[in-house]
Formats: C-alpha cells, structure tokens, sequence
C-alpha cells in the first residue's frame, strides 16, 4: 500500500508537468490508460478521464487488476523458534535426541570411492552422492555401489564438475555450468536443459527448478522445466555469495528455505502460492543480521571471523517433518536447535552437553552434513575419522559401542564412509 501510494504521488507529480505542456494537451482530452509497473512485477492499471476545459485537478481512479509473477509478504516476519523455548544445559546422549535408522557402510570400489563429499541425497531407497571432480554416484540401501550417472568429460551427458543435483519421480538433475542435464533413474541421459544464468544450486520440485544465483542481480530464481526464468527474488550481496548454503530445504510440506548469508535471515518460497516471505531462525538479541554481515565484509573483507561480531547460523538441514540448525559464537553456549515442523514442538541443546554415543565423533561435524532425505536425516564418517574416535573413546554402555569398533577394526583408511541415516526422536 506504502509502495502504491508513493507511485500515485511521483505519477501525480510527472502528469501535472506533462499536461503544462502543449504538445500532450491534446491527449489529456481522450481517455487515457497508463500501466504502471510497480515493484516485483505487480502491476496496477491506472485509467485517467481528464478534460483540460472543465476539471482542474486530476482525479485518480486505481483499479487493481491483477498480480503477475512472484509476490513477497512482509507483513509478518515469522521466527522460527521463539524466545520461549528453554536450552537444556544438563549432559545428553545423542541416542536421546536421534534415533539411529541404520548404519551403512559404502561398498569400496575403484569408481566409487567418496574423496571430499559434497552432498548426499535419499530419494526412494537410494543414496545418490557428489563428491570433488568425479560422476554422480548411486548405492542402496545395503552401501552396494549401483552405478554412476554420467561421467566425465565434455561430450553429451558428460561434465567436468558437479555444482548442485537433484533427484525426483522424473529423474535425476544435475546442475552443470549453465545447464542441467537429466538423467533417468537408470541412468541414461535424457536432455539438456540451458541456462541463462549460471546456477550454484538447485532443487527440483514439482513443475518448476529452485535455482540459487551468486553472480546476478537476485539470489532466488524460480526456473520452468524448460529453464525460462519465471520470476526472481532478493538483491544479491558479497554475504549470500559466502553464506551458510546455496541449497534449499523443505520447510514442512509446501515451503522451502534458503539461509540468506551466516546470520539469523531467511527466505522462504512457497510453491503452492507462488510467493515469497521472510523468516529468521530464531529470536536472539546477539543473532548477525544480513545487513551486519555485508558490512563486516565490506570492512574486513571475505575471511572476516563473523563470530567475533555476532552469532552466526551453522550447521542447518531439514526435512518435511523436522528442522534443526545451530547457532554458535563461544563454544561453551553454542546452541542445537530442533523443531517439529508439524506440532511446532521445539527443543534446544548445549553443543558442548551432547555426548556422541552413536559415532563418537564430534556433534557438530555428525549434525554438518550437506544430506537431504525426505524423511530422515543422514550423517557420514570418513574410517580414519571413526578408527580415531574409536580409540579414544572408554568402553561404553552404547549400543553402538561395539558394532562402531568392529566397523573400525575392520575397515582400513583406504575403505568407503560409512552413512548413519537416523530421524529425530
């Protein structure tokens, strides 16, 4: 409304000028539609009947018609966890607040074998992994390797690197340099989709492609499946391009989320709606805004150690039913936080009182990883990092104790990770 009546003030403004002139009498003496575009692509029709002779001052009749493309409500700001939810400060197991669904580790093959991990991904009952400058690559649900998609190389359906990829009923997606290649499940290369912008990350829901852009005017960009841009969202900045995540998270059933930057802001797309919001994580006094973060690095530049300013966001994952992420600034107060997206449930930890009894490692790095499921979560340990955590850690009650020292006991450094896929309890 703000926005509406600015634009009939400055429009107000440029038509009393017009009309002084001669040239433009003329036209003022007809009926005369203006389109007027205002913010986001909405659009109001404005019809103007001016006869010069007999009115003196210009009436103005607003008709709104429609709204095309994407809309933003910032009427209400949600938080995602309030002020309300207490932090448990007493000691926990991990076993309390996770419960562990299976522990998988990976078939080691030549093609295979998973070097610096960059997201893994369950759709059905498949884990599809990326990882440095190799094919995509498929187990099931025993850690038996399956095959890779694609490969590398720079003939049809082949790449030389993976930015993004996702899975659903139509196949497998896999973000390139402008383009995104499809994939049947088994495999087989299907198309080629190009880009007129170059995507750092993606997610493929329903009709329509959640593209994240670094290098353009808007960070959000909602693509068709043909990759014709329909509508973008939220000014790019130096703090989105080094932030938490390109990735977008499911927020319930019809949402997704995207950090904006390391701080406590968020955008939300609702695909259902067509519409974006705002949200924040949670309602802290000490949390780094966007604005801060831009001006820290404009300051000190990118390696800038936000922490030292403000609590930042990391780590963040979620699924259609749960959502957690951490805030941390001083190790001894940094924060777990869970929610139940559908009962609204929350609950908060004290990293620094969580005892990993489930891989023995540490809790940060089990709950940082870049997996996706639609209903579970899913860690990784690397078999130097368990044999290590293995050996320092006393005999325990665990029921996990044994079955993670026999894994250790038996697998070398050479071996696959090892996947623990578990739910929230």
């Amino acid at each position: 409304m703000v926005m509406a009546v600015a634009a009939l003030v400055v429009l107000q403004h440029d038509l009393d000028n017009l009309i002084r002139t001669d040239t433009l009498n003329s036209y003022f003496d007809k009926s005369l539609r203006l389109y007027f575009s205002i913010y986001q692509s909405s659009f109001f029709v404005f019809k103007f009947n001016i006869n010069m002779k007999r009115q003196y001052y210009l009436c103005l009749f607003v008709i709104v018609l429609s709204f095309f493309g994407c809309r933003t409500n910032n009427k209400n700001i949600e938080t995602f966890i309030g002020t309300s939810t207490d932090i448990c400060k007493e000691d926990v197991y991990l076993s309390d607040i996770i419960n562990v669904k299976s522990i998988i580790p990976l078939e080691t093959k030549t093609e295979s074998l998973i070097g610096d991990c960059k997201k893994i991904l369950k759709f059905a009952d498949k884990y599809y992994i990326s990882f440095n400058r190799n094919a995509l690559v498929v187990f099931n649900e025993q850690g038996e390797f399956i095959r890779a998609i694609g490969k590398i190389g720079n003939g049809p359906g082949e790449y030389t690197s993976i930015s993004d990829f996702s899975v659903t009923k139509d196949g497998i997606f896999i973000n390139v340099n402008r383009q995104i290649l499809q994939y049947t499940h088994d495999g087989e290369f299907l198309r080629s989709i190009p880009l007129d912008i170059n995507l750092i990350g993606l997610d493929v829901v329903e009709d329509r492609i959640l593209g994240y852009v670094t290098l353009d005017e808007h960070v959000s960009h909602i693509l068709d499946m043909k990759g014709e841009s329909l509508n973008s969202h939220h000014p790019s900045s130096k703090a989105v391009w080094i932030g938490t995540s390109s990735y977008y998270w499911p927020y319930g059933t019809d949402k997704y989320f995207t950090p904006l930057g390391s701080g406590n802001d968020v955008l939300v797309y609702d695909i259902k709606k067509d519409e974006y919001s705002y949200s924040k994580f949670v309602d802290l006094p000490d949390m780094l805004t966007l604005d801060e973060e831009n001006k820290l690095i404009e300051k000190y530049g990118n390696s800038v150690m936000l922490k030292q300013y403000a609590r930042i966001v990391w780590p963040v994952n979620a699924n259609s039913t749960h959502m957690f992420f951490g805030t941390q600034r001083n190790d001894n107060d940094d924060v777990l936080w869970i929610k139940d997206v559908k009962s609204n449930a929350d609950r908060a930890f004290l990293f620094e009182h969580i005892i990993n009894d489930v891989s023995f490692t540490s809790v940060k790095s089990f709950f940082s990883a870049f997996t996706k499921s639609q209903n579970s979560f899913i860690a990784y340990i690397y078999p130097e990092d368990l044999k290590q955590a293995v050996s320092e850690t006393i005999k325990t009650d665990s029921p996990f104790y044994e079955q993670m020292k026999t894994l250790a006991d038996n697998l070398t450094t050479e071996d696959n990770i090892i996947l623990i896929e578990y739910e929230i309890n």
